[in-house]
């Protein structure tokens, strides 16, 4: 054997070598990007009760965030300052799950259906006007996405059912109401 046969013997161990470390490390990579999917569908879980969280919690929040839904001038200016601190926060909420999907971190199909409810609420009355006054504060992208759902209506998910708990008038006022 001369060192021309061990040269090129060596040559093709070190390709192989080469290869499956390739290998080895798109494997890596596939699996911390399922793990980093999984991390950003519990932060988005988490975010979620978190904020509803506080509906559960305070029916007078519910009220007036439905009220302001349907209508945002019959809230007073208070209640329009609590509805608008809602409103930014399920917003923004929704403005990370959007970012999320543009770094391939959520799927589009997941994102897509978060965003149609984002929108099917923007696109009542009352939040429609709230969105007409502050969207300013979202990142242009998000604003954008949304305001071109916004204007096809039939890309919207179908509107909920007209529902008694739905309608603050149906509750009954208890020690919650804050």
């Amino acid at each position: 054997m001369n060192w021309e046969a061990v040269g090129a013997i060596g040559e093709v161990g070190g390709a192989i070598a080469v290869v499956a470390t390739l290998l080895y490390l798109a494997a890596q990579i596939r699996q911390n990007n399922r793990q980093m999917q999984g991390d950003a569908h519990i932060a988005m879980n988490t975010i979620a009760q978190r904020i509803t969280s506080e509906l559960r919690g305070y029916s007078a929040l519910a009220s007036i965030v439905l009220r302001g839904n349907a209508d945002w001038d019959s809230l007073t200016p208070q209640e329009q300052f609590r509805a608008h601190l809602w409103n930014l926060q399920e917003v923004q909420m929704h403005e990370t799950y959007y970012s999320l999907m543009r770094q391939e971190l959520l799927e589009p199909e997941v994102y897509e259906e978060r965003e149609g409810h984002i929108a099917r609420r923007i696109a009542s009355p009352g939040t429609r006007k709230w969105w007409d006054l502050y969207s300013y504060n979202i990142q242009p992208a998000f604003r954008k996405c949304i305001e071109q759902r916004l204007a096809n209506p039939d890309s919207l998910p179908p509107a909920m059912p007209t529902v008694p708990f739905f309608d603050p008038a149906h509750w009954r006022v208890d020690e919650d109401s804050r």
